[in-house]
């Protein structure tokens, strides 16, 4: 009667949900929203992009800035021989040189500075992304963990209770040696498995807490797994439905390569003149005390270089850009269809979950009363929880793939921001 009644107690406890460390009672869980922000608080990528972004804003400063002017002074016919030792026959001018930006060098300039913007836009966006897919996985894995040790020690538990009626069987002979030997076997394993288990979560914990900046000690929302499954798919049941990836941050990127490319064609155009400057001076005749009027221009000869190597050359890189974005789109769609098909596998397993645990959980307690009584042998047993604990296991893992697969998913179809949103 007492084995029956702790049958009983540890078929309802694998039934039902696992439950998390005791601590859960007292300490508030760590939810997945809290630990975003925690992350992204402690991010040395976000800061990273920041920086980036202010620097690209800077530059753009830069880019609009016109050429300071140039101020010379020039002295002749100083310190020689014969009438010109001395000074007494000197020429001084003193002049003023702007340089003239034409062909559109100033709006090319900066037109390759707004794109450079868009790109520091765009790349922290993806960071941000990036880092919420990241927590977002290893989130779910500490989860996952904590619940897989929960079921090694149930697993164990359940073990020394078969070690415990198996030899009590044993020792009254009906049973014979042998099922004693089996059941301490068994109860090793759990053991060892228990202790594997507890080194996962730990090493998941640390995982998690790297991201976050801190080390992570208290429990773990269950709101994640719980509802694993619960939403419906993002493309329909099957995998191969071509989704709106116009907008995406990956396509973005791309865009902005494409129009990086545009931008580094017109600045080349617009620099096979950038040194065409005008000049404007005063010369002083040290001799007469006379002072004339000096202009002057200076004109770049396209001699050796014309320009059109770096045009040609910046064309090429456009070609490139554009051939990237038709690759972008072709390996953003493939990766949201095995994200997909990934995710209906996992679904698959999970709305079967509460009929595979009610009936492998009946056939296990039915196992251990029957042998307890001595209607089924130790194989029976043994194999009825084995499949309960396989059970247990695949739908931990069911839950653990369908989240990661959603959280690539909705990595992939993350749309671009037209503002610094990250």
């Amino acid at each position: 009667m007492r084995f029956l009644m702790a049958a009983l107690g540890v078929a309802m406890l694998v039934a039902g949900p696992i439950a998390g460390p005791l601590q859960a009672e007292t300490e508030p869980a760590l939810t997945l929203e809290r630990a975003l922000a925690e992350s992204s608080a402690a991010s040395p990528a976000l800061d990273a992009a920041a920086s980036g972004r202010r620097e690209a804003a800077t530059g753009r400063i830069v880019a609009g800035l016109r050429p300071n002017p140039i101020a010379s002074v020039d002295s002749e016919n100083i310190v020689g021989s014969g009438d010109y030792r001395g000074i007494r026959q000197a020429e001084t001018m003193v002049s003023l040189a702007v340089p003239l930006e034409i062909g559109g060098q100033r709006s090319a300039r900066l037109a390759a500075a707004d794109v450079a913007l868009q790109r520091a836009d765009l790349a922290g966006s993806a960071t941000s992304a990036d880092l919420r897919l990241a927590l977002t996985q290893a989130f779910v894995a500490a989860l996952s963990a904590q619940d897989l040790l929960a079921i090694a020690q149930d697993q164990l538990a359940v073990t020394a209770e078969n070690l415990r009626v198996a030899t009590r069987r044993s020792e009254l002979g009906v049973a014979p040696p042998i099922d004693a030997e089996r059941a301490r076997l068994q109860h090793l394993n759990a053991q060892a498995e228990r202790d594997q288990a507890q080194t996962a979560e730990m090493a998941a914990r640390v995982q998690l807490g790297r991201l976050m900046g801190r080390p992570v000690t208290e429990p773990l929302d269950r709101r994640p797994l719980d509802h694993a499954g619960a939403s419906g798919p993002l493309l329909g049941e099957q995998p191969g439905a071509t989704a709106d990836i116009a907008g995406n941050l990956a396509v973005a990127q791309a865009d902005a390569d494409i129009a990086d490319a545009e931008a580094q064609i017109r600045l080349a155009r617009s620099q096979r003149w950038q040194d065409v400057s005008v000049m404007a001076g005063a010369r002083q005749f040290q001799a007469s005390n006379d002072v004339a009027l000096v202009v002057g221009i200076s004109l770049p000869l396209p001699l050796f270089n014309n320009g059109n190597a770096a045009i040609a050359r910046a064309g090429h890189a456009r070609d490139q850009a554009e051939a990237r974005r038709r690759q972008t789109m072709l390996d953003t769609q493939q990766a949201i269809d095995t994200a997909l098909a990934d995710r209906n596998r996992a679904a698959a397993t999970l709305r079967l979950s509460e009929p595979l645990m009610r009936t492998a959980a009946e056939a296990a307690r039915i196992a251990r009363i029957g042998y307890a009584e001595g209607k089924f042998d130790q194989l029976a047993l043994l194999d009825a929880e084995t499949t309960l604990l396989q059970t247990r296991r695949s739908i931990v893992e069911a839950r653990s793939q369908y989240l990661a697969a959603d959280a690539r998913i909705t990595r992939l179809l993350t749309p671009a921001l037209s503002e610094n949103g990250y």
